[in-house]
């Protein structure tokens, strides 16, 4: 089986309208903010697997509240996939370069 942002799950699409770190919640439960996002939070699901694909080049930051070494770049149009064994993904932590970049996130 394949991995692609084609894939059925839980999905949240906004726009980043300022340059800076937002964070998505896939499992809390509280109103968004410019920076901070809970799609589907009445639901509280964690994530298994993660697709995020940006319409301008972002840095992925973190998983899970721990701040990578070496952000992980990821270039205008391309997905960025994570993958766990069981469903442990709770949030991910992301900087766009870009004003009004379009996120897309697709998880399950």
């Amino acid at each position: 089986m394949t991995f692609s942002s084609e894939l059925v799950g839980d999905n949240i699409e906004f726009s980043a309208v300022g340059i800076g770190d937002y964070e998505i919640f896939f499992n809390t439960t509280e109103t968004d903010t410019e920076f901070k996002k809970y799609p589907k939070s009445e639901n509280r699901f964690t994530a298994r697997r993660i697709s995020l694909r940006p319409n301008q080049t972002i840095n992925v930051l973190g998983l899970n509240g721990r701040t990578f070494t070496n952000p992980a770049t990821v270039t205008l149009n391309t997905e960025y996939r994570e993958r766990r064994d069981t469903a442990m993904l709770n949030r991910i932590k992301i900087r766009t370069t870009v004003a009004n970049t379009s996120i897309k996130i697709r998880w399950n």
